[in-house]
């Protein structure tokens, strides 16, 4: 059987490679994403693998439907960039891809530390994860992937007992609450800080750490004006795959306050950019992000959350394994359309 694969990335061309003798399947590789002239690429094939770049339009999907293609895959848990109304139409099959959040994991302990201990910062006056306390939010999966890699450092995470006898501990005379804020105080911004917010009567005390975990849905927070203010001075925040929850300009004055002591932030994919729950216009953003950048206190990457090669082998294979069972007439749990 063949199968075309649009928009191959470097990190993708050997698990690719690998899968289609594994799979029985005959892969042409391609960099070029679809267009109406690429879809022509995919003729005297069954199916087609496009990433999760490029608009694949109604004018493509009918190319695709009059060359004999029966199928396509979709090489991310993400299908905006697909007309999956127009695929209806057509009459083309098409399925998603699922992957483990261990590389979104990873990224945001790394985040943690590297913000914990001031790295990007470029010094060498920071704090161990031991002993703090965090607060995980958004995607159960992800928050649930987590969780162990916190609670190994010895973080006390908010809903998550560790045993009694390994429970951290911290040094005599030293509170956990005025630790963290002394690492990431000055004297210009002591002026600045606000109150730290009391908690209401059955609440626990705001965390040193706050995750904000993806991909988004309905349990993820939207970090606004509200958010921060709940927040206590020299918070430090982690976001990982939901950066499309984020205010961005109130997020860059919460850190000029103090109240964020340190940031740690995945941005979002070029296509998801301007697709905002809550967020500021695209020129508001790019204003943010140009302040961001030239904090000392923040770590900000490209959208790294998964671009490992392991996610990469993950992705690549749910996708694979989906669009030969659409096409066999197989249960595809991945199905889309």
């Amino acid at each position: 059987m063949k199968i075309h694969v649009y928009g191959v990335r470097k990190e993708e061309k050997a698990s690719l490679e690998h899968l289609g003798g594994l799979l029985d399947a005959e892969l042409s590789l391609s960099e070029a994403l679809p267009s109406p002239a690429s879809a022509y690429d995919a003729e005297g094939c069954e199916g087609v693998c496009v990433s999760d770049e490029g608009k694949v339009d109604r004018l493509i999907l009918r190319c695709w439907k009059n060359i004999g293609v029966k199928a396509l895959a979709i090489r991310s848990e993400s299908s905006e960039n697909v007309d999956l109304e127009a695929a209806r139409e057509t009459g083309l099959k098409v399925c998603g891809a699922v992957s483990t959040p261990r590389s979104e994991s990873e990224l945001a302990l790394l985040m943690t530390l590297a913000c914990l201990r001031r790295l990007p910062e470029g010094v060498f006056a920071g704090r161990t994860l031991y002993g703090r306390t965090a607060r995980v939010l958004g995607d159960e999966e992800t928050v649930q992937a987590v969780l162990p890699l916190l609670e190994a450092f010895g973080c006390l995470v908010e809903g998550s007992e560790a045993p009694a006898e390994e429970a951290p501990r911290v040094p005599e005379g030293r509170s956990i609450s005025r630790s963290i804020l002394s690492i990431f105080r000055t004297e210009e911004s002591e002026d600045k800080q606000e109150p730290a917010p009391q908690p209401a009567e059955g609440e626990s005390a705001p965390a040193d750490i706050v995750l904000v975990l993806g991909p988004t849905g309905e349990d993820t927070p939207v970090l606004d004006a509200d958010f921060f203010a709940a927040l206590k001075d020299g918070t430090v925040l982690v976001v990982v795959g939901a950066e499309d929850r984020v205010d961005l300009p109130i997020l860059a004055s919460a850190i000029e306050s103090g109240r964020i002591g340190a940031l740690g932030l995945d941005l979002a994919a070029p296509k998801q950019s301007y697709l905002p729950l809550q967020r500021a216009a695209a020129p508001e953003r790019e204003a943010a992000l140009k302040k961001l950048r030239a904090m000392d206190r923040v770590f900000l990457t490209d959208h790294l959350a998964r671009r490992t090669l392991d996610a990469a082998d993950e992705i690549c294979r749910s996708a694979l394994e989906g669009l030969l069972n659409l096409i066999h007439g197989r249960d595809c749990p991945t199905k889309l359309v």
